[in-house]
């Protein structure tokens, strides 16, 4: 059933759009879904700071596994 009965598809074009960004941000980064979702828990919805905090992500994995 969707949210918005005033807006037909906008809830499900919402939740496409982020199937692909995850799927977009798990392939170009290499990370799990978790890790996607975590960062998005501490930087918020803001696509540029939720890249830049995966790639702090992969440097601090990359240091651990050194």
């Amino acid at each position: 059933m969707r949210d918005d009965n005033s807006n037909p598809g906008i809830r499900d074009r919402h939740i496409a759009r982020e199937i692909h960004e995850l799927t977009y941000w798990k392939h170009s980064f290499g990370v799990s879904e978790s890790v996607i979702r975590s960062a998005i828990a501490k930087v918020g919805n803001n696509r540029t700071k939720i890249e830049r905090e995966l790639k702090r992500s992969i440097e601090g994995a990359s240091r651990i596994h050194s």
